[in-house]
């Protein structure tokens, strides 16, 4: 353990890039599945492992030391060509990174101050006999096939590794092992991959004791060994701590000798003067200035509130400029409305990250499902590069679970079941920006729903009373109330009508809506359609008698006024002719039950784009773009219709914004109603 650190110093830390780590893991595993062996991808899960391991032995959890050497053996085989990767030995290390995780959590949770229960210490004998097994074998393999070989081939065969003689020095920043690495680690490894090791230290920055910092690294090193390590390889070594160190590394003359009989022992550290050799590092990239740092969640959060703080006093402050109507101030402020606008974009993006990040984790599930059931199934990702706020994909990954998984089960037949449609199915997620909303589509080549089984079921459950109308999608929507299940029996998977409802109640949650698109032997989609955001969203403000509201600016397409005669043209129904197309209205007003100002003259429509369809909301005044915060309006509101949240404007008065899918969801219902 380091000094002056303890685990629970860094036990969020270290389960944070713990489980990053395994998540590059199974992502490289699962494109090795799919695309077949390459040099990138094993290396990223060679890599993975050797730095879990590494910061394991650190803090003394030898229980994921232990297991994870097994396996980092194993995978150095394979990908050095000694072990062929094959889809048994790729479950294998996906059962292994499970259970590393299942490590890393009993770590954290516990402490580090427990050793693993009876259930973990089971499943590390099994999967380490496994990984013992496949290594043995492969041992026991090359041990026959070099039996046979005589001196002379004997002697090419160690040439073969092709060793080097190479020299190395190395210096450390001070403050190397106050970031959580100790340097002589390093050392070890690379001794431990050499066939002959020479060390000498150059301890002449160390100061008086008066002056020594006891987590400083003061010692630099030259070494002299050979290897049969490439220069990558070497580098290699020492990649995690790259921009904490200065390496020059040269290659002196190749080693002649096929054999070393013993290996040359580590020379007791000496004080030598310190040299200056121009050698060129071999670490260019510490010339660039990209880098990420890790910041908590929180942070982010509080810095979007703050900002979210200052765009209503900034709309105070714009008010009052305007009020008093002097033109420096309003200048003035003009240039620092903008200058917040920035901020906030820019904080903005911050938050925003690819869903492809998300969707790649349904792989596994894919994988995992689809052999359990014996059904064979290909997931096909589309738009991963979509972007949207971290908050929201947090929160929209356990429906899209629940939706893979009712596919998979329910919508996708077993191979004999597919009569001429190709054995295995396919499972499409994609994602793409519409109209100020984020779209996200799960669809299957399944059987699809059939409306008439279905609708049975409801009424078996009692959902529905027999005889009730309704429509394809109010049918398809049937399969989203709790309790439904249309699944004979209750397994682990599903039928026990729990998991569907939980989707459509964690969507409504986000401020979001599901569409169901099914046709028999076809298969069926869910289109799910979530804001970009839930923190700061560009708007334009209106009036209702004497009420404000918000529409989010993504979708307004245009603003009309409504005339005399084309009120008078409506007879009475809620749409007019818009260029030649049908324009459906909802009066915000009359929905909301506001009194009309005696002094109206004329009315307005907001003309919105959603679900790929024009509607427009009939308004009285229009003031034009306004930034937005968003503010909660508690539980005792939760069942307002048409409303998403508020927001505060510069006078003072609220503004409620306006939730633009269920307003269109009424007006569909309406225009259903009078068909």
């Amino acid at each position: 353990m380091i000094s002056g650190i303890s685990f629970s110093d860094i036990a969020k830390e270290f389960r944070e890039e713990s489980l990053e780590l395994l998540e590059a893991m199974e992502n490289s595993l699962m494109v090795i599945r799919e695309n077949g062996m390459d040099h990138e991808h094993i290396n990223a899960v060679f890599r993975a492992a050797h730095t879990i391991k590494g910061t394991a032995g650190m803090y003394k959890i030898d229980f994921i030391v232990e297991f994870t050497h097994i396996a980092e053996n194993l995978l150095d085989q394979v990908r050095n060509g000694k072990i062929e990767m094959s889809d048994e030995l790729s479950e294998l290390f996906l059962e292994c990174k499970d259970h590393m995780q299942n490590l890393v959590e009993f770590a954290v949770v516990t402490n580090n101050e427990e050793l693993p229960h009876a259930k973990l210490t089971e499943v590390t004998k099994s999967l380490g006999a496994i990984l013992s097994e496949k290594l043995d074998g492969d041992s026991a393999a090359t041990h026959s096939a070099t039996e046979h070989l005589t001196a002379a081939n004997q002697a090419d065969f160690t040439n073969a590794k092709n060793i080097h003689l190479w020299k190395l020095g190395i210096s450390f920043d001070s403050s190397v092992m106050e970031q959580g690495f100790e340097p002589a680690s390093f050392l070890a490894y690379l001794r431990k991959n050499s066939e002959s090791f020479e060390l000498s230290a150059n301890t002449s920055a160390i100061p008086f004791l008066s002056d020594l910092q006891p987590t400083a690294c003061y010692v630099s090193f030259d070494i002299r060994f050979s290897s049969h390590l490439s220069k990558e390889e070497i580098i290699e070594v020492f990649e995690f701590i790259q921009d904490d160190c200065i390496l020059n590394l040269v290659e002196d003359i190749p080693v002649v000798e096929t054999t070393v009989a013993e290996e040359t022992p580590v020379a007791k550290p000496v004080s030598t003067p310190k040299t200056e050799t121009k050698v060129t590092p071999v670490q260019p990239q510490k010339a660039q200035n990209n880098y990420s740092i890790r910041v908590d969640a929180d942070k982010i959060d509080q810095l979007i509130n703050l900002i979210g703080e200052m765009v209503i006093s900034n709309a105070n402050v714009v008010q009052q400029s305007i009020d008093l109507q002097n033109t420096e101030l309003i200048e003035s402020v003009s240039l620092v409305s903008r200058m917040l606008e920035d901020i906030r974009g820019n904080a903005m993006q911050i938050r925003m990250v690819q869903i492809g990040e998300s969707f790649n984790r349904f792989k596994r599930i894919v994988l995992d499902l689809s052999k359990k059931l014996g059904k064979e199934v290909e997931l096909v990702i589309k738009g991963a590069e979509t972007e949207l706020d971290k908050t929201v994909i947090e929160k929209i990954t356990d429906p899209l679970v629940h939706i893979v998984r009712n596919a998979i089960d329910h919508g996708i037949e077993a191979p004999a079941d597919r009569g001429s449609k190709n054995p295995k199915g396919t499972l499409t997620l994609d994602a793409y920006h519409d109209a100020g909303t984020v779209v996200i589509e799960i669809s299957d080549d399944g059987k699809g729903l059939d409306e008439a089984v279905i609708y049975k079921k409801a009424v078996e459950k009692g959902i529905i009373e027999e005889g009730t109308h309704l429509t394809q999608q109010a049918i398809f929507k049937l399969i989203l109330e709790p309790g439904f299940s249309t699944a004979a029996q209750i397994t682990d998977v599903s039928g026990r009508g729990v998991g569907m409802d939980v989707v459509k109640r964690n969507i409504e949650a986000l401020r979001g809506n599901i569409e169901i698109k099914s046709q028999v032997g076809e298969g069926t989609s869910f289109i799910i359609r979530l804001p970009l955001t839930l923190a700061i969203i560009d708007g334009f403000l209106v009036r209702v008698g004497e009420t404000f509201y918000v529409i989010p600016l993504d979708m307004v397409i245009e603003c009309i006024e409504l005339s005399d005669e084309e009120q008078e043209g409506m007879h009475g129904n809620n749409y007019i002719d818009l260029r030649g197309t049908i324009l459906p209205l909802l009066n915000v007003g009359e929905f909301f039950g506001e009194q009309q100002s005696e002094d109206e003259s004329r009315a307005n429509i907001i003309v919105v784009h959603y679900a790929g369809r024009r509607y427009g909301f009939v308004v009285d005044e229009l003031f034009g773009e306004f930034q937005t915060v968003i503010k909660p309006l508690g539980k005792i509101f939760s069942n307002l219709r048409g409303v998403s949240g508020a927001t505060i404007l510069g006078s003072g008065k609220v503004a409620l914004i306006l939730d633009v899918p269920m307003l269109v969801s009424f007006i569909l219902s309406m225009r259903a109603r009078s068909d």
